[in-house]
């Protein structure tokens, strides 16, 4: 059977159902993001260690993921508490005064968002720099700005989510 990813709702029962009914998504999805972004963090650290004339754009890269990293860490915590009292918080539900399910963090979001952008734009220029990739890594590079420019576009509608 085919598992269809489901949008959280802004319905605190309704999220906590959801959050409930896939504790090992939930949880995965809290620490992946994190090991993914340390992953990374180490991998840049390799290629920083390896260029020749561009080595201060990796390092700047490994420096904006890391920076990211602890941005994502607090929103990983609290992800993975939240989880682990969905279905008391579901058992106690009372529609009058409703638990505060998605704790609005939306300035650590948009500021990993920014940093882990800025690592790939610095990789991208790194690469393109000292001619391992000299097309790709300014397309990487300007991909990279262009995301961030069209995220700050949009970041008052994502500050209530």
């Amino acid at each position: 059977m085919a598992r269809r990813r489901r949008f959280i709702s802004t319905a605190g029962r309704c999220q906590l159902t959801l959050i409930a009914n896939d504790r090992v998504g939930w949880t995965a999805q809290a620490v992946l993001f994190l090991v993914a972004y340390l992953a990374t963090a180490v991998l840049f650290a390799l290629i920083a260690a390896k260029l020749p004339h561009s080595r201060w754009l990796a390092v700047g890269a490994v420096l904006f993921l890391v920076v990211g990293f602890l941005f994502w860490l607090p929103i990983s915590i609290g992800r993975l508490q939240l989880g682990a009292k969905a279905a008391e918080l579901i058992s106690t539900y009372d529609p009058t005064t409703p638990p505060e399910v998605m704790v609005n963090r939306s300035w650590l979001f948009w500021a990993n968002t920014l940093c882990i952008l800025a690592a790939l734009a610095l990789m991208g220029a790194a690469l393109a720099v000292a001619g391992v990739l000299p097309t790709l890594g300014w397309v990487v590079m300007a991909t990279a700005v262009a995301s961030a420019i069209i995220g700050a576009l949009f970041w008052g509608d994502c500050r209530h989510s």
